[in-house]
């Protein structure tokens, strides 16, 4: 596989993904070193994201949330990258090399702008209070690389992201369609 070349810095969880990672893109590779992140980590960051993007690639669980939350508040418009596997306990180290490209390649952010969608949408979506609500909005958040949510948490979460809702919409039907 042919290694990608990205002037973007990647924050890893540990030491061991960051050798997972190398062997996928040339870039910048942090290690945030679990949820403890020191102020002087952070502070590096948010230097570096004056003239860098800053990708947060890590694990689907607890502690990986965790840092994103806490590299989101101190950073605005980063970007999201995640394994997409249905088996949300993969984790970036235990993924293939296949998977970190893809996620590196489909990064996403969330924006502050608060968009467009009410509760009502997600009713005429499809997304709520169907019988199909729960597969529909499982597949539209692994389409999007978010993890399971409940109806509001989509919600939100929808808002933030840079689509409109034809955009949903069309992906809606799509995923209807084609179960």
């Amino acid at each position: 596989m042919k290694r990608l070349k990205s002037d973007d810095v990647i924050v890893v969880e540990g030491i061991h993904d960051v050798d997972k990672v190398r062997q996928v893109v040339d870039a910048l590779i942090l290690v945030s070193h679990g949820t403890h992140m020191s102020n002087d980590f952070l502070n590096q960051l948010e230097a570096l994201s004056q003239t860098r993007s800053i990708v947060v690639f890590t694990d689907n669980d607890t502690p990986g949330k965790q840092i994103r939350r806490k590299i989101s508040e101190r950073i605005p418009n980063i970007k999201h990258a995640k394994i997409r596997n249905k088996q949300s306990k993969v984790g970036v180290e235990h993924a293939s090399l296949e998977e970190i490209k893809d996620a590196l390649l489909n990064t996403i952010t969330f924006s502050d702008n608060q968009s467009h969608l009410s509760m009502n949408d997600m009713f005429t979506l499809g997304l709520n209070g169907q019988p199909y609500s729960a597969t529909l909005r499982e597949a539209v958040c692994y389409h999007y690389r978010l993890p399971k949510m409940n109806a509001k948490a989509l919600l939100n979460a929808l808002n933030h992201l840079p689509y409109s809702y034809e955009e949903i919409k069309q992906l809606c039907q799509n995923l209807s369609s084609h179960p």
